[in-house]
């Protein structure tokens, strides 16, 4: 757990200076910040990805596309759960947003490890 904690520490700081370079360094995508939020994403998300599977759950066979699929599947569910708790949390019940956002954030990872390593990275060579 204190691996993927890592990773997602790790991660979190690529996706944020791959978007900054990209929005601060270069004309494009100064005017397209959503498109450099979609590739600092995807280049920080498959960094966790590989990060995750070899170090992390000790996964070294062939990367498998239905993998992937959980993994995204897994990220996307991990995004609506974070911003459902934060709003439920901060809105409905009128708790202070910070901690609001500390108790989404614990949710998401505590969601995020547990689908990567039972469903994700689980090795089932008859199913992958």
């Amino acid at each position: 757990m204190v691996r993927f904690g890592l990773v997602g520490v790790i991660n979190t700081i690529l996706d944020i200076g791959i978007y900054y370079n990209l929005t601060r360094q270069t004309e494009f995508f100064r005017g397209h910040i959503l498109s450099a939020k979609i590739l600092s994403f995807l280049v920080a998300s498959g960094f966790s990805f590989l990060v995750n599977r070899w170090w992390t759950f000790d996964r070294r066979d062939k990367i498998k596309y239905l993998e992937i699929f959980k993994f995204y599947s897994t990220v996307g569910a991990g995004v609506f759960i974070n911003v459902g708790v934060l709003y439920i949390l901060s809105v409905r019940f009128h708790i202070f947003d910070l901690i609001a956002v500390l108790m989404s954030t614990i949710l998401t990872f505590l969601w995020g490890f547990t689908f990567s390593k039972r469903w994700v990275f689980k090795f089932q060579d008859n199913l992958n």
